[in-house]
């Protein structure tokens, strides 16, 4: 992005828990649902069974917001669009 004179906004949302509206917002820019974005390899996906929750976007999204380790990351937002940063060639579709 730098190389395309963008300065990225990074969020650690690991250290700063996103709250449930703003990964909803995420969820509508990268226009997918919340199943589609989360990190099922986490031990926490599995200790608390969120496989029988994955049709339920309101229940992904406040287990994101409970357990940030659950969002795919890196997500990079640029106005109303974004993108999974991976792999890498996704970026382009923003620049």
């Amino acid at each position: 992005m730098r190389d395309n004179s963008i300065e990225p906004n990074i969020v650690n949302y690991i250290k700063n828990p996103l709250d449930n509206k703003y990964i909803e917002q995420i969820s509508a820019k990268l226009g997918l649902h919340p199943n589609q974005f989360m990190r099922k390899k986490e031990q926490t996906f599995k200790d608390h069974k969120i496989d029988e929750h994955l049709d339920d976007e309101k229940k992904l999204i406040n287990f994101m917001a409970n357990f940030p380790k659950l969002i795919e990351r890196p997500i990079i937002i640029r106005n109303e669009k974004a993108v999974i940063g991976r792999p890498i060639e996704n970026i382009f579709k923003l620049i």
